[in-house]
């Protein structure tokens, strides 16, 4: 019990020390200002059709530099690719020329290469 009154006494010193006075105040004419301002702020503004389509021109502008981006850089990576292709048939024709060419001395005799040779004339 003792506690409790020392607890009331320490809030009434402190009431005692702010008083009974509202810290808090309302600016002059704010509730007859109150709706004009809201009127003011929630009315409908008009917007232009460019500040409608602002959005989509802008995506639109995007997609249209990645495709031109791709199509500029597509070639090169084509002909990269295709070059290396072209590399890698050429090599692949030279080393079935080089084993044609082995299997046929390997296989055929010399008198039969020159009567095939002599036929040929």
């Amino acid at each position: 019990m003792k506690e409790k009154g020392k607890e009331m006494k320490k809030s009434d010193d402190i009431l005692n020390k702010i008083g009974n006075k509202n810290p808090f105040s309302v600016p002059e004419n704010y509730f007859e200002d109150f709706s004009k301002k809201i009127a003011e702020q929630t009315a409908e503004k008009q917007v232009s059709f460019f500040e409608k389509t602002k959005p989509i021109l802008y995506f639109a502008a995007m997609f249209a530099g990645f495709i031109l981006i791709f199509q500029l850089l597509m070639p090169l990576t084509s002909n990269k690719t295709t070059s290396m292709g072209i590399e890698n048939n050429l090599a692949d024709n030279q080393t079935k020329q080089i084993e044609y060419r082995e299997f046929l001395l390997e296989n055929i005799d010399e008198e039969s290469m020159i009567e095939y040779l002599l036929a040929e004339k």
